[in-house]
């Protein structure tokens, strides 16, 4: 037997891919889905049937394949996948902001408000540390270059494999930053730790740049969100079409 229409989790993203599929692609022709259920089935009077009761139909089986798909021991293993993949990607891309903004500072001494401490006064007491350390006058150390910075996230992701479900809740776009600076008339030090935190129009910046990212190139995307979306587009198009057939 054919397993065309087995309901297994392994199964249901297919289903509902193909019949969202054929939703979309009669409707992109214009070809009436009664006329693509006779032909698909060989029944040869499926045409004649009222349109309403074929749309009523499509989004009954529909609404069941969405509500399988969203409730399958597959869907939700990999939707936690898909969050975890989220932070990480979200969190290199946090990382790599922080960096534009530190070297902003290290050539240009440019404020930046993503740093709880400013940049500034962490430099000042960093030389005063550091000036201590090595017996000199804070003002004989010269202006600093930034050589380095370690990032550290609170909540860090993990894999995207770990579906510990007692995980704290991620939060990729706080943490803490250990500056190390070089001074030309003395050597290097470590500046310490300031909280950083993406904040406002940025965060939703990088919200919309990560999942832009996941959802167009990842193996996430091709398990669960490009089903979704099909899935989505088609139950749009089928209760469309349902109301214009009672209408009609």
């Amino acid at each position: 037997m054919s397993d065309v229409g087995d309901d297994t989790d392994d199964k249901i993203r297919r289903n509902l891919v193909a019949f969202s599929s054929i939703i979309i692609l009669g409707a992109w022709l214009g070809v009436p889905l009664a006329a693509l259920a006779d032909k698909a089935l060989a029944a040869g009077t499926l045409d004649k049937v009222t349109p309403w009761r074929v749309w009523v139909a499509v989004v009954a089986v529909q609404a069941y394949l969405i509500l399988r798909f969203r409730f399958s021991a597959d869907t939700l293993a990999e939707a936690q996948m898909l969050r975890r993949a989220w932070a990480l990607l979200y969190q290199s891309k946090v990382i790599r902001m922080l960096r534009r903004h530190l070297a902003c500072y290290s050539k240009k001494q440019q404020a930046s408000p993503l740093f709880a401490t400013s940049l500034a006064d962490a430099t000042d007491q960093a030389a005063a540390k550091f000036a201590v350390q090595i017996g000199k006058a804070k003002e004989s150390l010269g202006a600093p270059t930034l050589i380095g910075a370690e990032f550290q996230f609170l909540n860090p992701p993990r894999s995207p494999t770990d579906t510990d479900e007692t995980a704290p809740p991620l939060e990729p776009y706080r943490g803490y930053v250990n500056i190390a600076f070089e001074w030309p008339n003395g050597g290097a030090s470590l500046a310490g730790s300031t909280e950083f935190r993406v904040i406002g129009w940025r965060r939703y910046a990088l919200h919309v740049k990560t999942l832009w990212t996941l959802c167009i190139y990842s193996p996430e995307a091709m398990k669960l969100v490009i089903p979704s979306a099909l899935a989505a587009v088609a139950a749009a198009i089928a209760l469309f079409k349902l109301a214009l057939s009672l209408v009609g």
